[in-house]
């Protein structure tokens, strides 16, 4: 049986959960225990590799990434967005929403794992970007899902806006974008998920930042939804609520 979900608008969470709205606390450190990070990401990544076997994930085009980069992705799976990026060819460092930080057991482990919570208040900022230059120096992978919210197996890109290309144009880093798509599987009513991973996408460097974050945020948002049509399977209906009543 098929899901459904209804919607008033493209910003909205269509999945509730009980920790949506934790925050992080003021005195929160955005860079985590060693030890801890030595415990977490092995078992992480060694998790994330099974959890791609066993769902029979295809990664297309892995061989043009490079270390610093970042990689702007649709947000349609609640546990594969978490974990199949470990699976790349180079350590992934995710920025992610402090909801997250809710999530019992292992909400206070995320930092460890390398996930960027964004930051609640101004004077969190410079923190939340200090992280995000050190996993830049550090040859990381850094994953912006930009439509924020997760809708399981949506289809197409929804809008987003230019803010968080800010980063990738002041570091001078490439962009890539990774755009999952659906497709039928080899037997009924199972899914094969294909990943596509393009870029860099083009920027020129004399330009303005400004101007360099919006050419990058066009860039990005025209190629995810041009990979977003290699969707061929609908697995979950969404409704505008207007429509459905």
């Amino acid at each position: 049986m098929q899901h459904h979900y209804t919607y008033q608008d493209f910003h909205q969470d269509v999945i509730q959960s009980p920790h949506q709205n934790a925050q992080i606390p003021a005195n929160f450190n955005w860079e985590p225990n060693r030890l801890q990070q030595a415990l977490v990401n092995p078992l992480a990544t060694g998790f994330a590799h099974l959890y791609r076997h066993w769902h029979g994930i295809r990664v297309i085009g892995v061989e043009k990434l490079t270390p610093g980069a970042f990689i702007y992705a649709n947000h349609t799976q609640p546990v594969g967005d978490v974990f199949v990026p470990r699976t790349l060819p180079f350590p992934v460092s995710i920025i992610a929403g402090p909801a997250n930080l809710g999530i019992p057991v292992i909400g206070k482990l995320l930092p460890a794992g390398r996930a960027i919570l964004l930051p609640n208040t101004r004077k969190q900022y410079p923190q939340f970007l200090a992280a995000i230059k050190r996993a830049h120096t550090l040859g990381q992978l850094i994953l912006v899902y930009p439509e924020a919210h997760v809708w399981p197996f949506y289809p197409g890109i929804r809008p987003f806006d230019a803010t968080s290309f800010h980063y990738p144009a002041q570091l001078k880093a490439p962009v890539f974008t990774m755009t999952t798509t659906y497709q039928p599987g080899r037997w009924p009513h199972q899914v094969q998920t294909t990943i596509y991973i393009d870029g860099p996408l083009p920027v020129d460097p004399t330009l303005p930042l400004k101007q360099q974050q919006h050419a990058l945020f066009q860039h990005a948002q025209a190629q995810l939804i041009a990979r977003s049509r290699f969707s061929t399977e609908t697995v979950v209906h969404y409704t505008l609520e207007d429509e459905h009543d």
